[in-house]
C-alpha cells in the first residue's frame, strides 16, 4: 500500500511538472508572438504613423507626395505663402515653404521687395504647389515648388535676385538637378 501511495505521489508531482512545464511553454510562445509583433510595429509604426518614412536604396527619404492646388491667401514672405486647399468638400489652409529658395528675413535687406514679388505672383491667385517628395515638411510647412499662373514662383525669384539659392539643400532635393536650381547655383 505503501508503494502506491508512493507512485501515487510521484504521477502527482509528474503531473504537476507537466502543468508548469506547459506553462512555460504557453508563456514564452506569447512571449515570441508578443516580441515579434512589437519588433513588427516598432519597424511599420514610422510609415504609418507618419506616412513618409520610405528609404530609397540611397538613403535618401523620399515621400511620395500628391501635388496641391488652391488659391494663395497670404504671403508671409519670400519663401512662405498659405493656399486655401478644397478638401472633401472643405476647405483648409496648408503652409507652403519654397524648395531651395532662401528669401530675407524680416527686418532683413530686400524683405519688402521679395515679398512684394511673391504678392504680385500669387495673392489671391490660382497656384499649384509640387512637394518635394525627398522633404518632409519644416516646421510645420509643406516644401514645395510653387506655380502660380503656371508661372514658377521658385525660379522667378531666384532669377530676379530677389532670394538666393538655398544651396545646403541642393544635393537633398528632387528639384536639385533641374534647370533653375542649376541656374542659381546647385
Amino acid at each position: 500500500m505503501q508503494c502506491l501511495d508512493s507512485y501515487s505521489d510521484n504521477m502527482a508531482s509528474y503531473q504537476d511538472i507537466r502543468i508548469v512545464r506547459l506553462a512555460l511553454y504557453v508563456a514564452m510562445l506569447v512571449l515570441i508572438i508578443y516580441s515579434s509583433s512589437l519588433a513588427q510595429f516598432f519597424m511599420l509604426a514610422p510609415k504609418h504613423l507618419y506616412n513618409f518614412r520610405n528609404f530609397s536604396a540611397f538613403g535618401a527619404a523620399t515621400f511620395a507626395q500628391a501635388n496641391i492646388t488652391g488659391t494663395i491667401t497670404k504671403v508671409i514672405d519670400g519663401d512662405t505663402v498659405d493656399i486655401l486647399t478644397p478638401v472633401d468638400n472643405e476647405s483648409r489652409t496648408e503652409r507652403i515653404r519654397l524648395v531651395l529658395v532662401d528669401a530675407p528675413e524680416y527686418m532683413q535687406p530686400g524683405f519688402i521687395e521679395a515679398k512684394n514679388l511673391v504678392m504680385e505672383m500669387c495673392l489671391e491667385k490660382n497656384a499649384l504647389v509640387d512637394p518635394d517628395d525627398n522633404q518632409d515638411k519644416s516646421y510645420g510647412r509643406i516644401v514645395g515648388v510653387l506655380y502660380c499662373d503656371g508661372s514658377n514662383v521658385n525660379a522667378e525669384i531666384l532669377d530676379t535676385g530677389s532670394a538666393r539659392i538655398y544651396g545646403s539643400f541642393c544635393s537633398v532635393s528632387e528639384f536639385g538637378n533641374s534647370d533653375w536650381a542649376k541656374r542659381n547655383g546647385c
